[in-house]
């Protein structure tokens, strides 16, 4: 129930004593009521965060070079009247967030360099400080919705959010890697995967391909998933190709998140491929179909900050599976009697399997 019967989105008065906010203001995150509510704090966290970055960005570097000295500035002097002189720092305070909302005044001189490193060491002690009690905080909560059995859910959420409204702008903030990883990757010789599936994600020459502002030994897994399916479904392709078709249209924050799980299905079907998907507890608790081949994306843990993977998986004929790239350490493919059994020896969080179909001849 929402404190003292408030939207914690607006705060204004909800009619619905049983409501955590109001429709409204869930319109506005994309989700309905009825996913708002305390489980899924951690998507309303996410999604408030994704616009207030939206709109601070594109206040940012809509304007000149000059401007981001006079927030820089701003925040030199609040950092340096804090503690001394609070009415000061408090209207030093108010112009960084003046500034940063769009104003167009430019009339704040720049300070002294030192005041500029000294703020700036400053916001970085600080924001140590943050990015550690967020970890443990969206470890924690992660924890306790895989316990509850809806972190699969609040995830397809976010990638969903992620892939419907957020990924062109991700992309113009993050920066266009394209054309330079394209060049670099180009230069790397991968004749020894000729017509092989990759396993050696870590370890192997794949390792030293670019994606987004990352080498694919971190963040590779959907694109290396992608290539070991097309290559099951008889149609292999370059995997510097399809990684520059997702450096356009698929990465998540720059690469740093990889890329969406929701990206790649789309890019399945505008290959001509039939796409069908299972999402969470199903794929454990439900008989899977049978397709040509299987794109899997998981929790590695029930804590997110463990990482999330995608594996290419292609039923044999002797109704068993292989799974590719899974345990990338070990760089060899993993055989298994089922999907589930897979995911449950290993304590996976399942997100989503992507059942996918060849082209009709």
């Amino acid at each position: 129930m929402s404190k003292q019967n408030t939207c914690q989105r607006c705060a204004r008065k909800l009619s619905n004593p049983q409501a955590t906010y109001g429709w409204r203001c869930a319109e506005k995150l994309g989700v309905a009521e009825v996913l708002s509510k305390a489980p899924y704090q951690i998507f309303l966290k996410f999604t408030e965060g994704i616009q207030k970055a939206e709109r601070m960005f594109k206040n940012l570097f809509e304007h000149s070079t000059r401007k981001m000295n006079d927030i820089l500035s701003s925040v030199a002097k609040w950092n340096l009247w804090e503690g001394i002189d609070e009415k000061k720092a408090q209207n030093a305070k108010k112009q960084v967030f003046k500034k940063v909302d769009g104003s167009d005044n430019f009339n704040i001189k720049i300070d002294l360099k030192k005041e500029i490193v000294s703020a700036w060491q400053s916001l970085k002690d600080k924001a140590n400080d943050i990015a550690n009690d967020t970890v443990n905080t969206i470890s924690n909560q992660s924890k306790k919705l895989a316990k509850e059995g809806k972190l699969d859910d609040v995830t397809n959420h976010v990638l969903e959010y992620h892939d419907k409204r957020f990924r062109f702008i991700d992309h113009s903030l993050n920066g266009d890697f394209s054309e330079e990883n394209y060049k670099h990757n180009s230069k790397i010789d991968l004749s020894s995967y000729k017509g092989k599936y990759i396993n050696d994600q870590y370890s192997g020459v794949v390792s030293k391909l670019k994606f987004g502002n990352h080498n694919m030994d971190y963040n590779g897994c959907e694109i290396i998933g992608v290539y070991n399916s097309l290559l099951t479904l008889g149609n292999p392709k370059d995997i510097r190709d399809i990684a520059y078709e997702f450096e356009k249209d698929g990465q998540m924050l720059g690469g740093s998140f990889g890329t969406n799980p929701y990206a790649a299905e789309r890019y399945l079907k505008k290959e001509g491929y039939k796409v069908t998907t299972i999402k969470g507890e199903d794929i454990v608790n439900k008989d899977i179909p049978d397709a040509d081949a299987y794109l899997l994306s998981f929790w590695n843990t029930d804590d997110v900050m463990d990482g999330l993977h995608t594996v290419s998986v292609k039923k044999e004929k002797d109704n068993t599976y292989t799974f590719y790239n899974d345990d990338a350490i070990e760089e060899e493919e993993v055989p298994a009697s089922s999907i589930p059994k897979r995911i449950e020896v290993k304590h996976y969080q399942p997100i989503i399997l992507q059942c996918i179909y060849k082209k009709d001849e």
